[in-house]
């Protein structure tokens, strides 16, 4: 009888990461991570080294949705006078961008007006005081975004403490105000939660506070040093990191090592890091995706059975599940038999490494996928098509090569993939609840071929830069344009609801190998689940 699993925990070494992990993942996942570090690095004081990192990925790669999450450090590159590639230019673009959309706002509202509009766009060179400008104006947008008091429930011309100037005595009021309301306001179970809005609440607030008992200056630096003690440990939660690089004021001290004093970094330790992470970079930099080392279908799914049984993460998932460990996940292999007749069935010739499971176990139960469970997959005799009424499933956009199209080039008209590909009928092999894994069938797989080709193809009507970007998601998709002409069978997890999200992969055997690194996760891993690192770095942590 399988025994229900006691709880365990992790003690974490130095270094917190998987090297390989890092070198495999695709240029999105890797683009993200390095910007989660830059953050890390730059509150922590190591300004230089999160300029290096983001001057390095922005000259690999120019465009992507990642540059939202280092758009708060403008106001660090601005109080530094030193910028990475790229930045400064992209501040110039949103300053241009502004004034063309006042522009408009006002041709418009003479042309209502009966006017004849006689404005021309200003296109003259941004100066250095413009940008100095618009940095005091986004920060302003930031402030707006933090917690206060009764912020729900104020009157419509009402503003808060972070929407207006503020007297010094006003500044103290509004600085004590915030803090009391975290302490009074929150149960303690949401005080010390990393996720969910109240979590969100706690990290903008205990960053307004900050931000207010730096402007009182230092006659109250007692009560910066007890708001920064607050802060510093909880720098896992929710957009905690994010909250505190929106603060101008906060950067007048975090620049200088404030929290890495407080957290007692060991600088040795947080040194090495450094330099580990900026070699790592620099190699999956310059050399590209790391392939996979191939393992038989037997490795891979032992691997997802050891793990899943035996590892700390999985066992603890169990744990709190409230279920007992499975003996195995594995069932009776299928004959040749079931699998002529389902093919029959099904009215197509299978994917050869789908059967390749099937002749192992036919169906395999739920596995652990770092996080949570993945659905279990169908014995083969309850593998199905999609039918004409699952429209919900069919008329989604396939996230194959990726969801490229989020890291298209600031301005791109996204009207102009409104044509890519539906994911159209699939075959669902495994699901539970709102998570489901479907095989994708050679003709879509084609399909969405011929459309990227189009779009890459000399002499066609998308820039440059758009084919850059697709291009190096075929690339990252399936390990080169070679062996991306070459797929057939793909393969997606789609996990509907509030957080609806699509995971493409070139093959069955590539999400199984997937679902076979990550559930043998024993620890954060840092770059890829973007923890805090500096946690691992302090002079008490283990390793």
């Amino acid at each position: 009888m399988a025994a229900k699993p006691e709880p365990e925990t992790f003690q974490p070494h130095i270094p917190p990461f998987s090297r390989p992990k890092f070198l495999q993942c695709a240029t999105d996942e890797l683009c993200y991570s390095i910007s989660e570090l830059c953050l890390q690095f730059a509150v922590l004081g190591y300004t230089t080294v999160a300029l290096r990192l983001l001057d390095k990925v922005n000259k690999y790669e120019k465009h992507g949705a990642y540059h939202g999450i280092v758009r708060p450090l403008w106001l660090l590159w601005d109080l530094l006078g030193e910028w990475p590639a790229g930045e400064k230019e992209r501040v110039r673009e949103e300053i241009v961008s502004e004034r063309k959309r006042r522009a408009e706002g006002d041709r418009d509202g003479e042309e209502r007006g009966g006017k004849q509009a006689k404005l021309e766009l200003d296109e003259q060179d941004i100066t250095e005081e413009d940008v100095k400008v618009y940095m005091e104006e986004l920060a302003q947008v930031f402030r707006q975004g933090w917690y206060w008091p009764n912020r729900a429930t104020r009157g419509k011309d009402e503003k808060g403490p972070f929407e207006k100037t503020l007297s010094p005595e006003e500044e103290k009021q509004a600085r004590d105000a915030v803090w009391e309301a975290i302490d009074e306001s929150f149960e303690p179970a949401y005080r010390d939660e990393t996720s969910g809005s109240a979590a969100m609440d706690v990290s903008s607030g205990l960053v307004g506070a900050l931000d207010l008992s730096i402007s009182l200056g230092d006659a109250d630096d007692t009560s910066t040093e007890t708001i920064l003690q607050r802060i510093a440990t909880r720098l896992d939660a929710n957009q905690a990191i994010r909250y505190l690089v929106e603060s101008r004021r906060a950067w007048s001290i975090l620049k200088d090592g404030a929290l890495a004093k407080t957290l007692s970094l060991d600088e040795e330790k947080t040194e090495n890091f450094a330099k580990e992470i900026e070699e790592l970079v620099d190699e999956r930099l310059k050399n590209g995706r790391m392939e996979i080392e191939d393992l038989s279908m037997k490795e891979v799914l032992n691997m997802i059975d050891h793990n899943t049984r035996n590892g700390t993460e999985a066992r603890n998932a169990y744990f709190e599940r409230d279920d007992p460990i499975p003996d195995t996940l594995f069932h009776a292999p299928a004959t040749e038999k079931q699998i002529e007749e389902a093919e029959k069935k099904l009215d197509t010739r299978l994917p050869p490494d789908y059967k390749e499971l099937l002749r192992i176990s036919n169906g395999l139960d739920a596995a652990f996928g770092g996080i949570i469970f993945e659905p279990p997959l169908f014995p083969l005799e309850k593998a199905r098509w999609h039918t004409d009424d699952e429209e919900y499933f069919t008329d989604l956009r396939i996230s194959i090569p990726g969801e490229f199209w989020f890291n298209l080039p600031r301005g791109f008209d996204h009207d102009d993939i409104a044509g890519w590909p539906e994911v159209g009928k699939c075959i669902e092999v495994g699901a539970v609840d709102i998570y489901y894994v479907w095989l994708v069938p050679p003709a879509k797989v084609q399909e969405v071929q011929e459309h990227a080709a189009d779009i890459l193809k000399d002499g066609s009507e998308h820039a440059e830069d758009v084919k850059e970007v697709l291009k190096k998601s075929c690339e990252d998709f399936a390990g080169s344009m070679e062996k991306w002409d070459a797929l057939e069978w793909c393969c997606i997890v789609w996990a509907a609801g509030g957080s609806a999200s699509m995971t493409g992969y070139p093959s069955f055997k590539a999400y199984l190998r997937r679902v076979a690194e990550d559930s043998g996760q024993s620890a954060v891993d840092v770059l890829t689940d973007r923890k805090f690192f500096g946690y691992y770095c302090q002079k008490d942590a283990p390793g």
